[in-house]
């Protein structure tokens, strides 16, 4: 039986012929429906390249498909939950002018924060997601913050 879901998809693929390290089977290249766990929330992410093991189900990810379905699955969740996507965090800062960096000094954040959140790779706090929905409405305020006072 396939285990779909699962919370830290580590195991990377490296060769053609790889065994099963759990049952010695044989893996076969597919291209489907996968489940992946955000937050605890199963979501599910359609055409995404991986190998099965054909005798227990073990599934096993190349490096950069693993990190373009937590891409994926972060997104798919962020517009589940009404929080605010990568692609609209980056228009915000850009709108205005301000650096991934100034931006952290602005709302707070840990170095390289911003970069992650826009990659996709990290999604942000409900706290933080509301502070961004008050800064697009109230643009003033990231001046205000800065001590700007434009």
């Amino acid at each position: 039986m396939a285990k779909p879901l699962f919370k830290q998809p580590i195991n990377m693929l490296t060769g053609n012929e790889i065994k099963c390290a759990e049952c010695g089977g044989n893996y076969i290249k597919t291209t489907g429906k996968v489940l992946f766990e955000v937050r605890e929330v199963p979501i599910e992410i359609d055409n995404i390249e991986h190998h099965v093991c054909a005798k227990c189900g073990e599934m096993l990810f190349r490096g950069d498909v693993v990190s373009k379905l937590q891409r994926l699955a972060n997104e798919k969740y962020k517009k589940r939950h009404g929080i605010m996507s990568s692609s609209r965090i980056r228009a915000l800062r850009q709108k205005h002018g301000i650096t991934q960096e100034t931006f952290e000094t602005i709302i707070g954040a840990g170095a390289k924060s911003v970069a992650r959140w826009e990659k996709g790779t990290v999604i942000h706090s409900e706290v933080t997601d509301t502070f961004f929905k008050v800064l697009e409405r109230f643009p003033e305020a990231m001046y205000w913050l800065l001590g700007d006072q434009k």
